[in-house]
């Protein structure tokens, strides 16, 4: 039997991923998986260097949308995070998360996308809060898991190149399949004015052991949040819309730690070992489709996940893949 058209053109090509964040990689290991074509990274930073490394990262569909396709992608993400617990290399780990809100007793919309969820006991609530939707849920450690995921794919065989890419035209070619995944960088690469950061503040603090996170939406408090990593915990945060400023704010920072340790008194002088800042890729909605060019080529986009990279990023990639396998490239 004849091979699809599609399957016999990518098994005569190769793929080229730009952006090196979570979303590149993870779409380029998902590319390497299924198609039987060489697979290639450029991107103007790499790991450690990106956004992705900054990112506190608990698995929670966070300034996205749409929220239907969100709740997709994010159960999808899930379970492959969860399958890659067992690994101790990845950086994935469970814990509690606790989304808290101080008298607002609304589920929010992404308790579809997991397993089982229970409401907190007063006990387990911090003063001011009433109540607060619980669910086990994946952590990843970003430093761990960014360069766990660079290991895989270059031991798929993958190859990476650090270099800007002011045009897409200088990188489609009709032998190429190019997928685009460079998240902020698309406002000027794609001209796309829907694209704008969301400026994110955090807090590295000295702590051992710490296990269930908290996160704040609603209210006074908002948004903050206690999140661990195997060594240490992050505390935040902001999330302002069409803000570029990089540099560390010191009465933003005075602010999170005082946030911090009104959701869990224990933290409460704890040793800082940095502030940092990172831009999320905001977006009025993630942008997952195709592009075409002159010459019938065409380019598949996959950016725009806000604060939901690490939560979004192996369901996008599916529907990268399936978007090539169906037709719809």
């Amino acid at each position: 039997m004849e091979q699809p058209v599609f399957h016999r053109i990518f098994t005569m090509s190769h793929f080229k991923v730009i952006g090196c964040g979570v979303i590149g990689l993870t779409t380029a290991i998902t590319l390497q998986r299924r198609f039987d074509s060489a697979v290639s990274i450029i991107a103007k930073e790499l790991p450690p260097n990106t956004t992705s490394n900054i990112a506190a990262a608990v698995w929670l569909p966070f300034h996205v949308s749409p929220q239907d396709k969100a709740v997709r992608w994010a159960t999808m993400t899930r379970k492959v995070l969860e399958s890659q617990m067992s690994d101790p290399c990845t950086g994935v780990f469970e814990t509690e998360l606790f989304d808290m809100s101080p008298g607002i007793e609304v589920d929010p919309y992404w308790v579809g996308a997991v397993s089982s969820f229970r409401y907190a006991a007063a006990a387990e609530l911090p003063d001011g809060y009433t109540h607060a939707v619980v669910a086990k849920v994946p952590m990843i450690d970003t430093p761990r898991y960014m360069s766990w995921l660079v290991q895989q794919f270059l031991d798929g065989g993958g190859t990476i190149e650090q270099a800007a890419v002011e045009r897409l035209d200088d990188v489609v070619a009709s032998e190429c399949v190019v997928v685009n995944c460079t998240g902020l960088g698309s406002r000027d690469l794609c001209g796309d004015e829907k694209v704008f950061p969301i400026r994110g503040q955090i807090a590295r603090l000295q702590v051992a052991g710490y296990r269930r996170a908290l996160t704040v939406d609603h209210g006074p408090d908002a948004i903050a949040y206690v999140l661990p990593r195997r060594n240490e915990i992050i505390v935040g945060g902001t999330a302002i819309d069409h803000d570029w400023n990089l540099d560390p704010r010191a009465e933003t920072a005075a602010e999170i730690l005082d946030k911090a340790a009104r959701l869990d008194p224990s933290l409460t002088g704890v040793p800082v070992l940095e502030h940092l800042v990172g831009l999320r890729p905001g977006r009025t909605e993630v942008r997952l489709e195709t592009e075409c060019f002159a010459g019938n080529k065409r380019v598949v986009h996959n950016y725009g996940h806000g604060g939901a990279g690490f939560t979004l990023g192996w369901g996008c990639a599916a529907d990268v893949v399936e978007l090539l396998e169906t037709g719809g490239f």
